[in-house]
C-alpha cells in the first residue's frame, strides 16, 4: 500500500504479501512468504515481521493478481486488463481505510468459495492437472503434523466449494498461525519429492495446494471470524505505463506500427541504421499491439549490429484502457496512427521526440532533424503540398472545410504528419493526453489526426524542409495535383524530390504492392539488406497471385473520381 495510506492513522494498518504469483515461488524458501506485491509503480510495502509493524496489524495475501474489493456484494467478480492507478481506484484497493471499516474485528476476509458441480478433490484432478498422489500425500502430512485439521481436510474435499486463489487479509496473528501451518506441512511434504525430476505442469500444479491449505484452515478453525466481499482480476498485473529515458544524449526516434505494417518498418529501420552518425546514441522505440515475436526478433537482430542504437516496445493498450480512438472508417491508416497522441505520458520524461511512419526511407541522419530548433512550438512538420492544391480546384469543398472545421485562413499552410519533431513538454503544457484523446473524438474528421494536428497546431508549429518529409507521386496523380497548385510548394516539392533527406511512400499505392510505383527502387534497395525481404517477396507472390479486392474496393477503386465523390458524400453526412 502507499506510504500515505499506512500512516493516516487508522485503527489497522495493511501490508501486502504474495505467497504464489509465478512458478518460481511456488517452491519451498525461508523467504515466499514475504515476496512484495506491486500494484503500480511506487507502491511501497511493510516487511511481514517487521518489529515496526503495529501491533494490530491485517497482512493481505493476494494470489493471480487478484485483489479484494472491500465494500462490495460478496459474490461479485470483477475483470480488468490492466492494473493501473484508475483501475485501482476504482476498485478502491489501495484505501487502508475502507479494509478497516470492512473488517472491524474480523479475524478474515476473503473471497467467497465457488461452487463447482463435482467434489473439490474431482475438480482439482480434472481441472486443475492436480496429481492425485500428491493430494493423497498432503493429506497424510496434514494428519501426521496437524492432526486436528484431519477432519476438516477430508470434508474440504468431498465439497462441492472451490477457491481459485488466496485473496485474503488475516490479522497478524492469524496470518503467523496459517504461514506455520503451511511451513509445517509443505516441508514435510516436498522433503518426499525429487523437484528436478517433476514436470513444469506438476510443478504449476502445487499453487493450488496451498490454495487447498488455505480452505482446511478456514474450515479447521471454528473460532475464526471471517467475513467475504467482491474481488477484482486483472489480466496484465506487470506492464509498464511509462519508458524511461534510456541515455540522456540519446535521440529518441519513436514508430507506430501493427503486424500488417512490420516489414516496412523493418526496412525504414534499416535505412535508417545505414544514415546515423556513429559518434551519436538512438533510442527506437516503437509503439505497438501486435507485433509478432517474429517480426520482434527480426528488429532486435536488425538493431544488434549497432552498439550506439537501443531498440523497445511498447503496447499502449494500457494507456488507452476505455478512451476511444476514433478513426475515419473511409480512410487507409491503421489505428496505431494514433498512438502518438499518447507518446506525452508513454515518455514522462522526454522532452523532445521524433515521430515517423513506418511507411518512410530514411536516406539521412535523423540526428540533423532532430536538432531542429522549436523556438517555442509543439511540434515541426513540412508543408502538405497536396491539401492547398486539391483546395484550389480540384475538391472546392476541401477549402470550406479547412475554413469552417480545421479553422485554417486562406493562406494558412496546412503540414504532413508523417514526419514530426515533437516537443513533448510543450506538447503536454497545451493538452493533456485525455483531452487530445477527447479531441479526435469531436467528429470524423477527413484526414483523421493529421487534419486535427493542424486544427490545434495552427500558428503553433515550424515549418521544415520538405526534404525531410518527400512525399511520392502516388499512383501518379499526385504531381499533377501538386502542379496545379501554388508555384512555391510545386517547386518546393521538385527540389525535395531531387534530394530527399526521408522518402515518404504515403497514400494507398505502396511500393510492394507495386513494383514500379514512384520512388520504389528505394524502398527495394534497402528491402535487400532487411531482415523482412523474404516476407516482402512473400507479400509480393501472394499479390501477384491474385487475391480478391472486397466489393468496395471494386466498386470505388482507390485513387479514383468515384471514390473521391463517395468521401465527399460521406463527409457531408456525418459533419458535426
Amino acid at each position: 500500500m502507499p506510504k500515505e495510506g499506512i500512516q493516516r492513522g487508522c485503527t489497522l494498518s495493511i501490508s501486502i504479501s504474495v505467497i504464489c504469483d509465478v512458478s518460481s515461488t511456488l517452491l519451498p524458501s525461508d523467504d515466499y512468504h514475504a515476496i512484495p506485491v506491486q500494484l503500480y509503480k511506487d507502491i511501497c510495502y511493510t516487511p511481514l515481521f517487521s518489529s515496526d509493524l503495529p501491533e494490530k496489524t491485517h497482512i493481505g495475501l493476494f494470489m493471480d493478481n487478484t485483489y479484494l474489493v472491500a465494500g462490495e456484494k460478496e459474490s461479485k467478480l470483477y475483470h480488468e486488463e490492466f492494473i493501473a492507478p484508475e483501475t485501482v481506484s476504482a476498485y478502491r484497493i489501495d484505501n487502508p481505510d475502507l479494509y478497516c471499516q470492512v473488517i472491524g474485528q474480523a479475524d478474515v476476509l476473503c473471497q467467497e468459495s465457488l461452487r463447482i458441480p463435482t467434489s473439490l478433490r474431482a475438480h482439482l484432478k480434472n481441472e486443475c492437472n492436480v496429481n492425485g498422489q500428491d493430494l493423497d500425500r498432503l493429506l497424510a502430512m496434514i494428519k501426521e503434523h496437524y492432526p486436528a485439521y484431519t477432519d476438516s481436510a477430508t470434508y474440504s474435499m468431498e465439497q462441492k466449494l472451490y477457491l481459485p486463489s488466496i485473496v485474503a487479509v488475516l490479522k497478524q496473528t492469524r496470518f503467523v498461525e496459517f504461514i506455520t501451518f503451511v511451513e509445517s506441512v509443505c516441508h514435510a511434504f516436498f522433503s518426499e519429492l525429487d523437484l528436478s525430476k517433476l514436470s513444469k505442469t506438476r510443478l504449476q500444479s502445487f499453487k493450488h495446494l496451498y490454495v487447498l491449505l488455505f480452505q482446511v484452515y478456514i474450515a479447521g478453525s471454528p473460532s475464526l471470524e471471517v467475513k467475504h466481499c467482491a474481488t477484482v482480476k486483472f489480466k496484465h498485473a506487470e506492464v509498464p505505463r511509462y519508458l524511461s529515458v534510456w541515455k540522456d544524449s540519446a535521440v529518441p526516434v519513436v514508430f507506430a506500427s501493427n503486424k500488417r505494417f512490420a516489414p516496412a518498418l523493418g526496412v525504414c529501420i534499416t535505412s535508417l541504421l545505414e544514415n546515423i552518425d556513429r559518434n551519436r546514441s538512438y533510442d527506437i522505440i516503437v509503439l505497438e499491439s501486435d507485433l509478432s515475436e517474429d517480426s520482434k526478433q527480426r528488429l532486435e537482430l536488425t538493431c544488434k549490429q549497432y552498439p550506439q542504437v537501443h531498440l523497445r516496445f511498447f503496447n499502449p493498450r494500457i494507456l488507452i484502457g476505455k478512451r476511444a480512438l476514433q478513426k475515419n472508417p473511409t480512410d487507409h491508416i491503421t489505428i496505431e496512427t494514433y498512438y502518438r497522441f499518447l507518446m506525452a505520458d508513454i515518455l514522462p520524461d522526454y522532452e523532445k521526440v521524433l515521430y515517423l511512419d513506418c511507411d518512410t526511407v530514411i536516406l539521412d541522419d535523423v540526428g540533423k532533424l532532430y536538432d531542429t530548433e522549436m523556438n517555442g512550438n509543439i511540434l515541426a512538420a513540412t508543408i502538405d503540398p497536396e491539401i492547398s492544391s486539391l483546395a484550389m480546384g480540384k475538391d472546392l469543398s476541401l477549402k470550406s472545410y479547412l475554413q469552417d472545421v480545421l479553422g485554417l485562413q486562406e493562406g494558412d499552410p496546412y503540414f504532413q504528419a508523417g514526419v514530426l519533431v515533437i516537443d513533448l513538454k510543450a506538447m503536454r503544457s497545451f493538452h493533456s493526453v485525455d483531452q487530445w484523446i477527447e479531441l479526435v473524438g469531436e467528429r470524423r474528421y477527413r484526414f483523421n489526426d493529421q487534419d486535427l494536428l493542424n486544427k490545434e497546431c495552427r500558428g503553433r508549429y515550424q515549418v521544415l524542409d520538405m526534404r525531410w518529409n518527400t512525399v511520392v507521386d502516388c499512383n501518379h496523380t499526385r504531381m499533377q495535383t501538386i502542379e496545379d497548385g501554388p508555384y512555391s510548394l510545386y517547386d518546393a516539392y521538385i527540389q525535395a524530390r531531387k534530394d530527399p533527406h526521408i522518402m515518404h511512400y504515403a497514400g494507398f499505392e505502396k511500393p510492394w504492392d507495386v513494383l514500379d510505383s514512384d520512388f520504389a527502387y528505394l524502398f527495394w534497395h534497402y528491402a535487400k539488406r532487411s531482415e523482412f525481404f523474404e516476407q516482402l517477396l512473400m507479400m509480393v507472390l501472394n499479390s501477384a497471385n491474385g487475391k480478391k479486392e472486397s466489393l468496395a474496393l471494386r466498386l470505388f477503386p482507390r485513387g479514383s473520381r468515384r471514390r473521391r465523390f463517395a468521401k465527399q458524400l460521406f463527409y457531408k453526412a456525418t459533419r458535426i
